[in-house]
């Protein structure tokens, strides 16, 4: 009941990328992840950035977790341009498995994926599973601020189907 959707593939390259913080600037750590979707051609990279955890009263009330996630499409250089202006790997990995996308009273994506190490830097044809025949879960959905306990409201009761 929960992936009524189109079954799409999903293969994804992911770098995280980070900043140090540096008590001489003022400066806090940063943290971004690039991703690239080897399933599609050509390669399409993808700039993330996932804000850390809603707080307070009103996200204590909530049946979800609430970030703020930036999504940016980037250009094939993207990592390079990030290394020049400070950003150092962190670590990569490969995801593995395919994304349902539904419209409800809003659009909810699940994603089931395999989580893959890579042995050594980039080597995405090496790729080992990190908990084999475990997948990871994500449900997701686009909100604002004016509507994002009514968005993880449709989640939640998407989710008690399960």
């Amino acid at each position: 009941g929960l992936c009524e959707g189109q079954r799409e593939g999903l293969k994804t390259h992911e770098i995280c990328l980070k900043t140090l913080e540096s008590l001489e600037t003022g400066t806090v750590a940063s943290e971004l992840h690039l991703l690239c979707d080897l399933s599609k051609q050509p390669q399409i990279w993808t700039m993330k950035h996932i804000g850390g955890a809603m707080r307070g009263t009103g996200a204590e009330q909530l049946p979800a977790l609430v970030r703020n996630i930036v999504v940016s499409k980037m250009s094939n250089n993207a990592l390079r341009f990030f290394y020049t202006v400070g950003y150092k790997m962190d670590y990569e990995l490969l995801r593995d498995g395919f994304a349902y996308c539904f419209q409800r009273a809003f659009p909810i994506t699940v994603t089931v994926t395999s989580v893959c190490r890579l042995p050594k830097q980039h080597s995405i044809y090496d790729a080992t599973p990190v908990t084999p025949n475990i997948q990871l879960v994500e449900v997701t959905a686009p909100a604002a601020a004016d509507n994002f306990s009514d968005v993880v409201l449709a989640i939640s009761r998407k989710l008690s189907f399960l």
